[in-house]
């Protein structure tokens, strides 16, 4: 077959298979068709972070234990980056919690940085995140950068330690912002499973 040929059909076939639809795949690109809505319930579309110095997902839910335990952090950590063009977004995956909880959630612990919904997994099958809180920081050109832990604080589930030695969003914005080496670029998660729960009432 003409090579030519054969690399415009295996492209289209990454495309349409959802086979492809993996960390793999997504990961390079940025331009995927994800319409993210805001709790004030305003179109988010994931193309516009292309404006972005960077960005940060993390994946959140109102009622896990750990996602409460980080929200002074994320603050702290939203503050620290926002005049160096990296925009924080808290990600509320699936329909299972209504905007009013989420939205109480957010002022009760008021939260400084971006709120998006994700209500049908969009964003949250394009990074593979599987547990809340979860953090994704990609670069100004899409590329993933980091997945996984805020920091090590909580090493199992239930499981805390006094003193926290590892900074890896923290650390992985700092050193990308300062033309460095990302050294940890992935960790294992450790929270609340993001499930594909049914739709629940207001």
């Amino acid at each position: 077959m003409n090579p030519i040929l054969l690399f415009y059909t295996f492209s289209i076939l990454e495309i349409i298979s959802p086979l492809f639809q993996n960390r793999e795949f997504f990961e390079g690109n940025q331009n995927v068709n994800i319409e993210l809505m805001t709790n004030e319930g305003k179109s988010n579309k994931f193309v516009q972070i292309e404006n972005n110095g960077a960005s940060v997902f993390v994946f959140l839910s109102p009622e896990c234990p750990l996602c409460i335990n980080y929200t002074l952090t994320l603050n702290q950590l939203f503050q620290k980056f926002k005049d160096r063009r990296v925009v924080f977004y808290g990600v509320f995956p699936g329909k299972y919690y209504s905007k009013k909880k989420i939205n109480r959630f957010v002022k009760k612990y008021d939260l400084k940085f971006n709120i998006v919904l994700d209500p049908d997994y969009g964003l949250t099958k394009k990074y593979n995140a599987t547990v809340t809180p979860e953090a994704v920081f990609i670069g100004s050109n899409g590329l993933k950068l980091y997945s996984g832990k805020i920091d090590n604080w909580a090493y199992e589930l239930g499981k805390k330690r006094t003193v926290i030695t590892e900074h890896y969003l923290e650390d992985s914005i700092d050193s990308y912002l300062n033309g460095k080496e990302i050294k940890i670029k992935i960790t294992e998660p450790v929270g609340c499973f993001i499930f594909a729960l049914p739709e629940k009432n207001p």
